[in-house]
């Protein structure tokens, strides 16, 4: 199981000339409040919604009228599916983020994994690696 089982795929993307609020249309079918944001097949930026609130509504703007180039965070971490779900959970609390884009390549966004998705695989696991060794504590006798 690699960290794409857990994110969203694939992910909503947008051109940065589209406007916030086109972009933020574009995450809810799939209930994601990011959208990558890719221009000439590469991409430049991603979108929360923390950018809208902070960047847009805050500051009195017209999410209809301001271009996602405008308000989007880069530069864009993009991270290996392969990977633990430990490291992902690193880059993302040292750099203050709640999205990441998955990538093999490095350039191809493949899913957006949150930060509440990964805490939720996370614990999951935790879960099965205790009911393990609760079984083992509780054995009744050697080898079971």
């Amino acid at each position: 199981m690699t960290l794409l089982d857990h994110a969203y795929v694939p992910p909503a993307t947008v051109n940065p000339t589209h406007s916030v609020h086109d972009a933020v249309q574009c995450t809810l079918p799939a209930q994601c409040d990011a959208v990558a944001v890719v221009e000439n097949n590469s991409v430049v930026g991603v979108l929360t919604s923390r950018d809208v609130l902070l960047k847009v509504l805050l500051n009195g703007l017209d999410a209809k009228q301001i271009a996602v180039r405008d308000v989007m965070s880069h530069p864009v971490i993009m991270f290996d599916p392969k990977s633990e779900p430990e490291a992902a959970l690193k880059i993302m609390l040292e750099n203050n983020i709640r999205h990441l884009l998955l990538s093999e390549d490095g350039t191809t966004p493949l899913g957006m994994l949150s930060l509440r998705k990964l805490l939720q695989f996370i614990v999951e696991d935790q879960k099965e690696d205790l009911s393990s060794i609760e079984a083992f504590l509780l054995a009744d006798s050697i080898g079971g």
